[in-house]
C-alpha cells in the first residue's frame, strides 16, 4: 500500500497532532497567566513556542541545499520542542502540588517571546541567503553573440571565433548541491545519464524532488546531453 494514500494513517497523525496541540496550548497559556501575563494575552506564549516548532521542523525537512540552514533548523526545532515540553511539565507540576510560582519561572516565561522572535528571524535570514544562492546556481548562462561581419566585395570567408568556455556556478561546499553533482557526474561517467531522474538525484542528497529536477535540468543543459526521449523527438 502506498503510504501517501493510507487515509487512516493520516487521520491518526492528524488526531495526535490536534490533541497534543490543544493540550500543550492550554498548559502553556495557564503557565503564562501564572507568571503574571494578563489573561487576554496569555495565549501568545503557546503560539510563539508551537509556531516556532512547526516552522523550524518544516525548514529542517524541506531540503535546503545549504547544510547550515538544515542544521540550524534542526537545532531550533529540537530546542523549541524541548521548551514546550518543559513548560507543560512545569505548569502541571506546580498545579498538582500547589507550588507558588518561583521567580525564575517568571523570568523564563518573559524571555521566551523575544528569544523565539530572534531565532525565527535568524532562520529566515539563512533561508533567504540559501534561496539566493540556489537562484544564482540555476541562472541561465548568456548566449555568446558572434561579432558582426562587415560586407565587402572580396570572397566570403568563414569567421573564426574562439570557443566560449562556460563557467559552472560554484556549489556550496559540502552542501546538498555538491552531493547531487557527484551523483550526476557518476551517472554521466557510466553512460547512464538518460536513466537519471530529478527524484533520484534528490534522494542522493536527501533533498526535495523539485530541487533535484532543477539541478538536473541545469546540468544537462550545461553538458548538452539530452535524454533518450529528447533525442527521439
Amino acid at each position: 500500500m502506498n503510504p501517501r494514500r493510507d487515509i487512516w494513517m493520516w487521520i491518526g497523525i492528524g488526531t495526535v497532532a490536534l490533541a497534543a496541540a490543544v493540550m500543550s496550548f492550554d498548559a502553556l497559556r495557564r503557565l503564562a497567566v501564572r507568571a503574571g501575563v494578563v489573561a487576554e494575552l496569555a495565549w501568545l506564549l503557546p503560539l510563539a513556542i508551537d509556531a516556532a516548532v512547526v516552522v523550524a521542523t518544516r525548514a529542517w525537512l524541506i531540503g535546503y541545499t545549504s547544510a547550515r540552514v538544515t542544521s540550524y533548523a534542526r537545532s531550533l526545532a529540537v530546542a523549541s520542542l524541548g521548551l514546550s515540553v518543559a513548560g507543560n511539565a512545569t505548569e502541571h507540576g506546580m498545579a498538582a502540588y500547589t507550588i507558588t510560582t518561583p521567580w525564575w519561572v517568571v523570568v523564563a516565561v518573559s524571555a521566551v517571546p523575544p528569544a523565539m522572535l530572534g531565532a525565527i528571524a535568524h532562520l529566515a535570514a539563512l533561508a533567504a541567503a540559501d534561496r539566493d544562492t540556489a537562484t544564482e546556481a540555476v541562472a541561465p548562462q548568456p548566449a555568446a553573440t558572434a561579432p558582426a561581419m562587415r560586407h565587402t566585395e572580396s570572397a566570403p570567408t568563414r569567421p573564426t571565433s574562439k570557443p566560449v568556455v562556460v563557467k559552472r556556478p560554484a556549489l556550496p561546499a559540502g552542501g546538498k548541491a555538491a552531493l547531487m553533482r557527484a551523483t550526476f557526474d557518476r551517472y554521466r561517467a557510466e553512460g547512464r545519464l538518460d536513466e537519471l531522474t530529478g527524484a533520484e538525484l534528490a534522494r542522493s542528497a536527501n533533498a526535495t524532488p523539485s530541487v533535484g529536477r532543477r539541478y538536473l535540468a541545469q546540468w544537462r543543459a550545461e553538458t548538452d546531453e539530452p535524454t533518450e526521449n529528447e533525442q527521439a523527438a
